[in-house]
């Protein structure tokens, strides 16, 4: 019986192959008629591989080094095991097998949405366009310009034009106290530096504290222990910022936070980690950031930390782990 076994096996990886090739064959025919690629994604059937999709020539050739795909890699599960085909299973069927799952139960007794779990894919598209909507408007805001040298000016502005757009005009800020952005205010930097006033010290480069509808883009900030800290806000955009040479953590979202966009920061030699969430993160998009060399020894230190964990002081992001009741 194991004999027939690997002659059916055999058997199912040459048909196997002979699909497979039909189908790709098909969809460089699609490509060289310049098909569209969605187009040509619809003549591509379970039993390739999603990168044959993609339409890569070189997929299946192994790189030095590599591993070698082959035939029988390209068969779906349903053609490798011989299975029926899939199909959706009807209300009366998803009250019995699904309604009484353990983790269903356990997400309805955290008073969390069911949906969330049954259709994920609908779900995070519903809230990657809810943060969309929430501040997409940020870039009506009439826009004010900003000549000045230190932050204590920087401050003094920005509470002088809340509901503005403040485009920091010079190459360099000396950063003589913290910058604190107001709600419904932008601070846009294209570029400029921070840089430490001499003299003096200040810990956090930009605070927003509490705040609702504010943005923090395009800073160059260096050597601060915090360069940009948010304290339970919501309504955010902390984008295209350039964060290096800190001792402790590049970004840090802490409290309660909601609906806010990370997106296209850098953060390169970060002492004590990356991006850090800690607290009640909800209904947020953290996207095309790049976290390069973050130090540390713990998980606490990783590039992107998200944790929940009792907060001990809300000025800092390195808490220590606590005994959980």
């Amino acid at each position: 019986m194991f004999g027939q076994g690997k002659k059916s096996e055999k058997k199912a990886v040459k048909q196997g192959s002979e699909a497979c090739a039909a189908e790709e064959k098909a969809v460089e025919e699609a490509v060289d008629d310049q098909v569209a690629v969605p187009a040509a994604q619809q003549i591509v059937r379970s039993q390739l591989v999603v990168k044959s999709i993609y339409l890569d020539p070189q997929d299946r050739v192994a790189c030095e080094g590599g591993v070698p795909i082959g035939d029988f890699d390209c068969l779906s599960l349903l053609d490798r095991y011989a299975l029926p085909p899939l199909s959706r299973m009807s209300s009366a069927e998803q009250m019995q097998f699904v309604e009484p799952l353990a983790s269903l139960a356990r997400i309805r007794a955290l008073g969390l949405d069911t949906e969330a779990f049954q259709f994920p894919e609908a779900h995070w598209r519903r809230i990657y366009n809810s943060v969309k909507a929430a501040v997409g408007p940020f870039s009506q805001r009439p826009c004010v310009d900003f000549e000045g040298a230190c932050a204590s000016d920087l401050n003094a502005f920005l509470h002088a034009h809340v509901g503005s757009a403040v485009r920091v005009r010079s190459a360099e800020l000396s950063v003589d106290e913290t910058i604190v952005v107001p709600s419904h205010t932008s601070l846009r930097g294209s570029g400029v530096r921070l840089v430490q006033s001499d003299g003096e010290e200040v810990e956090k480069a930009i605070l927003l504290d509490g705040v609702d509808g504010a943005e923090v883009s395009g800073f160059s900030i260096t050597l601060f222990k915090w360069p940009i800290f948010v304290k339970s806000s919501s309504n955010l955009v902390i984008s295209d910022n350039d964060i290096s040479f800190t001792p402790f953590k590049g970004i840090v979202l802490i409290g309660n936070n909601h609906h806010f966009l990370v997106a296209r920061n850098r953060l390169h030699r970060t002492g004590n980690g990356g991006l850090f969430f800690h607290g009640d993160i909800a209904l947020g998009v953290v996207e095309d950031n790049v976290v390069a060399q973050p130090g540390g020894p713990g998980n606490f230190s990783g590039g992107m930390v998200l944790t929940a964990l009792p907060i001990g002081d809300m000025d800092t992001a390195f808490n220590p782990w606590k005994q959980l009741d």
